[in-house]
């Protein structure tokens, strides 16, 4: 069977196009994916450090309480 070179090229641009569907929709899934991780560390690690520095604060603050107490 002989193919033409007309048909060879059909042949290789929707095997090309093909390849660039395919390609764009692993790269959707992908940008979603990133998404949604990036949506749930905002939303869980960002208060936790927030609640950790609150408590650094609150605890240096009593130790400098402590530390003029001590000194009166």
């Amino acid at each position: 069977m002989s193919m033409t070179i007309s048909k060879r090229l059909w042949i290789m641009i929707m095997a090309s196009t093909a390849a660039l569907l395919v390609v764009g929709v692993i790269g959707l899934v992908t940008a979603s994916r990133l998404t949604t991780a990036i949506s749930v560390a905002n939303t869980d690690s960002i208060p936790s450090i927030g609640a950790v520095d609150k408590a650094e604060i609150d605890l240096l603050r009593m130790q400098l309480g402590i530390t003029r107490h001590s000194h009166q």
